[in-house]
């Protein structure tokens, strides 16, 4: 029985947060216990510090940026295979700076090494930027949770958090520059005042990014510039068991980012029977289908126009609703731990 090292640092690591348990964590947790449960491998889980892997013959790190071991690299038997969840700093570098070790470990991946990317559209950045041969790369896409996303009327997790009775749009995720919560709010506003819509709020959920500090006061300013003060609510933290809740109750999910490596959110909302409302770029047709609205451009009034469809059309909101649980069960976490094996074994044979 061959034996494989895992590095699993990204669940002990600021990715396992309790306000900002990411996208990385969750695909390290499902795929290691996924991959445990298989009977054909022997895997052994291992800390980023740890070097000794002269016994195992295949290492794969589950986050790029936990460099691979100098003893992996020396040992010529031990295959190395590495997780790079997206190219954002490469791509957006305006958006995020880019750091020495991001740049060493993924120039490391151009010396015969093995890649797993969650999507086409990330391999195809990784084949551009890099010059990566496509068959070093493996895609593997991600998976939401059934436990913890699934269709939830029920309201009880809302009043936990002072959240009114009234319809409204959804966003979860990092308040950063990225996720274009500037041009949600814009056209939230613009919506409920050209519309005179009264009874419509926007909840925005997920903890202040730390490489952009003011930008919650910049928003708040926003908020009281638009007059949304009692409109919009800004939840830091929602508990992993009331999430069903936030996503089923949503008229959509707004999610407006500029890229994204997989956009493990969208899927989640998705499989909560909630359609995304998404820019189409980078890797999110991939993940959203026909299962929500994909918008061609950035405009405001596309976007308020997009939110002005699901909340007065009530046979698209079900249509979408139908199509995006069909879209979610595409995906699964089996699938991402057998894709992952198929690579394990490419390599290995």
């Amino acid at each position: 029985m061959q034996k494989i090292a895992l590095n699993y640092s990204p669940l002990y690591s600021r990715h396992n947060g309790r306000s900002s348990r990411t996208g990385i964590y969750r695909y390290s947790y499902y795929l290691v216990k996924n991959l445990l449960a298989n009977p054909d491998y022997s895997f052994s889980l291992l800390r980023e510090k740890e070097d000794y892997f002269d016994q195992y013959a295949l290492y794969h790190s589950l986050f790029h940026i936990f460099p691979i071991s100098p003893s992996i690299i020396k040992n010529k038997q031990t295959k190395a295979l590495i997780t790079i969840h997206d190219l954002i700093a490469w791509i957006h570098p305006e958006l995020f700076p880019l750091h020495a070790r991001d740049i060493t470990q993924i120039e490391k991946a151009q010396e015969n090494k093995w890649i797993i990317v969650p999507s086409f559209s990330t391999k195809n950045d990784l084949m551009s930027y890099f010059s990566i041969p496509s068959e070093r790369i493996f895609v593997t896409p991600l998976a939401a949770c059934p436990k913890l996303f699934y269709p939830n009327s029920c309201r009880k997790s809302l009043e936990k958090y002072a959240i009114p009775n009234a319809p409204y749009f959804f966003y979860l995720g990092r308040i950063e520059e990225r996720k274009g919560i500037h041009l949600l709010l814009k056209a939230f506003s613009k919506l409920i005042l050209e519309e005179k819509i009264s009874d419509l709020n926007l909840i925005l959920s997920g903890p202040i990014t730390a490489s952009y500090p003011d930008l919650h006061q910049v928003y708040q300013k926003e908020i009281r510039l638009f007059n949304l003060e009692k409109r919009v609510f800004h939840i830091p933290y929602i508990c992993d068991s009331d999430l069903s809740s936030f996503f089923s109750n949503a008229l959509a999910f707004v999610f407006l980012s500029r890229y994204e490596g997989f956009g493990l959110p969208a899927l989640e909302s998705m499989q909560c029977g909630t359609p995304p409302i998404c820019l189409h770029n980078s890797s999110l047709p991939e993940v959203v289908g026909d299962g929500g609205l994909l918008l061609k451009d950035s405009k405001l009034d596309s976007i308020a126009e997009s939110l002005l469809q699901i909340y007065r059309k009530t046979s698209l909101h079900k249509s979408l609703s139908e199509k995006s649980i069909q879209q979610a069960s595409l995906f699964t976490w089996q699938k991402t731990a057998q894709k992952t094996i198929e690579a394990y074994q490419s390599l290995l044979d």
